[in-house]
């Protein structure tokens, strides 16, 4: 190394740029009649940066989220990785109890949210003093507005995202991933089930949870698509899973089953499947492969 060059890791964030870089105008996220290239989501998630640094969010600062899949999760995942920010994904299906230990152990500086969950992030932020941002037009924000001067110099190894699990000892405990730990978690994914730019994931799974994250990144760090669903619903997701070509899907019970039953009992092209992967017993596994192309992992 020569001396005034200094070595540095590979980030969430040089993923976007790189994407934008080799994928271009190939889309990067379809949800609904949205549809981001790759140009536009490094955009649209640095003027969220811009728009973040303003406010004052900087590197090791935590930014709560609190809404069901949305195609924001992704420009905000670009944002605050180029800030060198932590995101706290926060489970909508938990309690107001629940939720607010979250907010009280992790302290994020913003708490993000849906029309859905509005309500109850309004609230949880009113009596944490954390303040809320509503969902919005983020991921339409003009490409040419995103122009940043330089993505926070950090390592590979600083936090990235925080996970909260199970109780353990009667309290929950944030699981603290590292850039490295998301992007080499991604690389097994890509090695292992021999994805390519022309996979399209299902976002069907919830982003809060970290294999909906995983399997998110993992498609996008290959170059491949992206699609976002609020939440599971059998029939969308088949209807999706035509309509987009979608290779990858994410299951739990009783995902896997009832996309089997639907497939079966109605008109769905699913030839393009290719993997699920998650958790299910024998029997349902064995069903969803005698019933598609595809391979459960």
């Amino acid at each position: 190394m020569t001396r005034g060059h200094v070595m540095r890791n590979f980030t969430v964030h040089d993923l976007y740029v790189r994407n934008s870089r080799v994928c271009g105008d190939e889309t990067a996220v379809v949800a609904g009649e949205l549809r981001l290239s790759f140009n536009s989501l490094l955009g649209a998630a640095n003027s969220l940066a811009n728009t973040l640094a303003g406010k004052g969010v900087k590197e090791g600062d935590r930014v709560a989220v609190l809404a069901m899949n949305h195609a924001d999760y992704f420009v905000l995942f670009g944002a605050i990785s180029s800030l060198g920010a932590v995101l706290v994904p926060l489970n909508w299906r938990l309690s107001v109890e629940e939720l607010s230990f979250f907010i009280q152990d992790s302290s994020p500086e913003i708490l993000f949210t849906d029309d859905h969950q509005l309500k109850v992030a309004t609230a949880l932020g009113e009596n944490l003093a954390v303040p809320v941002v509503q969902f919005g037009n983020f991921a339409e924000l003009e490409e040419d507005g995103g122009e940043r001067g330089a993505a926070a110099e950090i390592s590979g190894d600083a936090p990235c995202c925080i996970i909260y699990t199970a109780a353990v000892e009667g309290s929950p405990r944030g699981a603290v991933l590292s850039h490295t730990n998301l992007l080499s978690a991604n690389l097994q994914v890509i090695i292992s089930m021999g994805l390519t730019r022309d996979d399209v994931n299902l976002n069907m799974l919830p982003l809060f949870h970290i294999t909906g994250i995983n399997l998110g990144l993992a498609v996008m760090q290959v170059g491949g698509k992206n699609v976002v669903i609020e939440k599971f619903d059998e029939k969308e997701s088949l209807k999706l899973t035509g309509q987009e070509k979608v290779s990858v899907w994410g299951s739990f019970p009783p995902i896997l089953q009832r996309l089997v039953e639907e497939s079966t009992a109605g008109d769905y092209d699913i030839s393009s499947l290719k993997h699920a992967v998650g958790l299910d017993g024998p029997d349902n596994i064995t069903a969803f492969e005698k019933a598609t192309p595809a391979r459960f992992w």
